[in-house]
């Protein structure tokens, strides 16, 4: 024996394929995974925490940092460490926002440093840390080309952490990963 049913429009619709459809639905939720996302993705990636962030201004770069390479990436987890990247740019009537004196028993720098024939301008948007790492988002804006060469330094205060590396996400694509060695008499660099 077989059922047919007629739709609105008069089109018949086997009723095998109605009940088929309904035990589907009632058996979806039963199938599908909590939430709609498979448990051992959830679990594998833990939210990202932001972390605040301080930016300083007033130094110049070495000339003895990197001199060659376009661009230069930097973790400066100790005070000693400091004066090997960048120098005071002391002018008359400075209003420059300097990194405190005892900011290292609190926090790390992260530095970037592009060496172009115009100015570069950045903007950090955030910090944030997951697992063990700590990843820095920040967009770039290079100034009219000239003759000279300059070498613009981003500088970043984050808070000390248990971090094993650092990723400096610039414009939307990663351009280095650090690993943080605070014994180190130098600055990790790239």
């Amino acid at each position: 024996m077989r059922f047919v049913v007629r739709d609105e429009r008069g089109q018949s619709m086997k009723l095998a394929r109605g009940f088929a459809l309904v035990a589907l639905a009632l058996l979806w939720p039963a199938l599908a995974p909590q939430g709609g996302v498979p448990a051992a993705t959830a679990a594998d990636k833990p939210a990202e925490s932001a972390l605040a962030f301080d930016t300083y201004s007033g130094y110049f770069v070495r000339n003895d940092f990197q001199p060659k390479l376009p661009s230069s990436y930097a973790v400066i987890a100790a005070e000693r460490q400091f004066p090997k990247v960048f120098g005071v740019a002391a002018v008359m009537n400075d209003q420059s926002h300097r990194v405190p004196q005892l900011i290292f028993h609190t926090a790390v720098l992260l530095v970037v440093v592009k060496r172009a024939p115009a100015i570069c301008t950045y903007h950090v948007d955030r910090v944030v840390a997951q697992n063990a790492v700590l990843r820095m988002y920040y967009t770039t804006e290079m100034g009219k080309p000239g003759t000279a060469t300059f070498a613009s330094p981003l500088i970043v205060s984050v808070p000390k952490g248990n971090y094993e590396g650092i990723e400096f996400v610039e414009d939307g694509k990663v351009v280095a990963t650090l690993r943080i060695n605070v014994a180190s008499e130098d600055p990790v660099t790239n």
